[in-house]
């Protein structure tokens, strides 16, 4: 039979986890600021 490893280590998870959690506010100004930037020229194209 085959010896069936885990899919990450304790170790492993704990580094995703950390950097899942430092990067997520991150990613979430980053959407936000795309958000701006897509609704924000309509409007300022009209300024002209």
């Amino acid at each position: 039979m085959q010896t069936v490893y885990p899919r990450y280590t304790l170790a492993e998870r704990l580094v995703l986890s950390v950097i899942s959690i430092v990067t997520w506010p991150v990613e979430h100004f980053l959407g936000w600021v795309r958000r701006k930037v897509v609704v924000d020229p309509i409007p300022s194209s009209g300024r002209r």
